[in-house]
């Protein structure tokens, strides 16, 4: 039988977001796992699967002076410093 083959498609994704707030403090930890991807319509070379780890969390101060919802944040992409194939020939 005749089957499409979509190429530089991941036959799996999957995202996984924890979060906390208690109006002052805010956290953040963000998970997104992308499958194997083939880069031929053979399927028979490809990049391999991956998972890339964002966190970031901040702190509101509020009314500081003349600065009205003042907020400092942090952000860390890529936590554990994978390394990736983003796209291929897209």
């Amino acid at each position: 039988p005749w089957t499409a083959v979509l190429i530089s498609s991941p036959q799996n994704l999957a995202k996984l977001e924890l979060a906390y707030d208690d109006s002052r403090f805010y956290a953040h930890i963000g998970a997104s796992h992308v499958a194997k991807r083939y880069y031929t319509y053979t399927n028979d070379a490809g990049v391999p699967s991956y998972t890339l780890v964002d966190v970031s969390g901040g702190w509101r101060f509020g009314t500081v002076g003349f600065l009205r919802d003042l907020a400092a944040q942090l952000n860390v992409t890529n936590a554990t410093d994978r390394e990736y194939v983003s796209t291929i020939g897209s």
